[in-house]
């Protein structure tokens, strides 16, 4: 099993999870601290390890990494939703439990909308 040290606001970890999913692998995502200084063993991220123990630190050795290894079969059609998706990433995303409401909200802020309003989707009961 592959296993991704990352941080969901680092682009090159973005890059990377958007890379396994065009193959189609299976991953664990790992959290790491914000800052590297605060990081035990995972100083560069991305890092991605596999089963076999090797160990890929950075973006440049997870890439090569990666370009070894052959396409999955739905590559195409991810890197097309990916494009048609532009717009909805470049809005600022956050999710939230409202323990009074018992439900989870996702919040699309965006800059031409009002202050103070956002989209709220109703995620679980």
């Amino acid at each position: 099993m592959l296993t991704l040290y990352q941080a969901e606001w680092c682009p090159y970890s973005s890059a990377v999870r958007q890379r396994l999913t065009e193959l189609g692998l299976d991953f664990v995502a790992k959290q790491v601290a914000p800052r590297q200084e605060d990081r035990e063993g995972q100083h560069e991220i991305p890092l991605l390890t596999n089963g076999d123990g090797e160990r890929f630190e950075g973006t440049d050795a997870v890439f090569e990494f990666l370009q070894s290894l052959a396409a999955g079969e739905g590559e195409h059609e991810h890197r097309a939703q990916y494009r048609a998706h532009r717009a909805d990433r470049a809005r600022e995303t956050a999710a939230g439990y409202s323990p009074s409401r018992r439900r989870w909200r996702l919040r699309l802020w965006d800059p031409s909308f009002k202050r103070g309003s956002c989209s709220y989707v109703r995620l679980a009961e």
